[in-house]
């Protein structure tokens, strides 16, 4: 949490594990006041995207 990271850097892998029904990736992105923000938003407002959204 709070860590910076850059463009094409792997943040993360899917995977199932613990109590969960099928691969997923739990992302969530905070804004300066801790407060939840939604990520696709966020990315979209800095030029980025996520890639394999249905």
């Amino acid at each position: 949490m709070g860590e910076r990271v850059k463009a094409g850097q792997q943040i993360a892998t899917v995977g199932n594990r613990g109590q969960s029904t099928g691969p997923h990736l739990h992302f969530e992105i905070e804004d300066s006041d801790g407060e939840i923000v939604d990520p696709v938003k966020w990315l979209a407002k800095r030029g980025a995207s996520i890639v394999g959204l249905d």
